[in-house]
């Protein structure tokens, strides 16, 4: 099964977008991975959402929860996702290349955790050729700017 993808996007070289996306280069389903335990009981913690009003603690369900922003304490600015996918950053979805670097001139904690990223096949991706192989033959690695790393990835 092919792993999921945790992002998707375009890969910007020069002037032609490529759209790609990104996936895990090391599976975690033989991972193990603890759960918190009420002892008394062997029942599983659960993590509830909700809110106080005075001494009553009331759940909320996931669709009346919205995002907001505080821009003074107690008080928030709700903010709609759609407005935010409106504003059409093309950066939110690129990963810009910059440069390329020998493989070995990488900081070797760069690489504890790697992905890949993989060419989205369509009509216009059939013309453009293997971009990655002449970076293999070389050795060599792109080094990117991508906003939603925050900076600078391998």
């Amino acid at each position: 099964m092919a792993p999921p993808s945790l992002w998707s996007g375009n890969l910007r070289l020069s002037l032609v977008l490529i759209p790609v996306r990104l996936v895990p280069a090391v599976s975690t389903e033989e991972a193990i991975s603890f759960r918190q335990i009420h002892e008394p009981s062997g029942t599983p913690i659960r993590y509830v959402k909700g809110v106080h009003d005075g001494d009553t603690f009331t759940e909320v369900p996931d669709e009346e929860i919205v995002k907001g922003y505080e821009y003074v304490k107690g008080q928030h600015v709700l903010i709609d996702p759609k407005e935010i996918d409106e504003l059409k950053l093309e950066a939110k979805h690129t990963i810009d290349m910059k440069q390329f670097v020998d493989e070995d001139d990488i900081d070797s904690r760069y690489w504890e955790k790697p992905y890949y990223l993989v060419q989205m096949v369509t009509r216009l991706t059939r013309a453009i050729p293997s971009w990655h192989e002449p970076w293999r033959k070389q050795a060599r690695s792109p080094l990117v700017n991508s906003s939603w790393e925050g900076g600078r990835i391998w």
